[in-house]
């Protein structure tokens, strides 16, 4: 999984950098951040890189929602968990992971 901050300079007119994004290993787009906090895809969603720049982020600067935790894996990946999901791909195929099972430890 990679967390990666939209630093994209665009004109006056389309002003609307900073978006923070968090992409699977496959390049599909799980969860994003708009500034009004996390919001998560039940199915991956494409993502498009075009003419767009981006730095990759070691973890989320931004407030978790209400609820939600924030794991590190043993590989340096970032995971939101809550009592109910995570943003790890292993969640996303079978409906749980270890990181969910570990919740209240967190």
């Amino acid at each position: 999984m990679k967390i990666l901050r939209e630093v994209t300079k665009w004109d006056d007119e389309y002003n609307i950098g900073g978006h923070i994004y968090h992409i699977n290993d496959n390049g599909m787009l799980v969860a994003f951040d708009n500034g009004t906090g996390l919001v998560e895809f039940k199915v991956p969603k494409r993502f498009d890189r075009a003419r767009r720049k981006f730095e990759t982020l070691d973890f989320v600067p931004d407030a978790l929602p209400p609820g939600a935790k924030r794991y590190v894996g043993s590989k340096g990946a970032v995971y939101i968990v809550t009592k109910d999901s995570c943003s790890c791909s292993g969640f996303k195929f079978r409906g749980k992971c270890k990181h969910n099972d570990n919740y209240e430890e967190l």
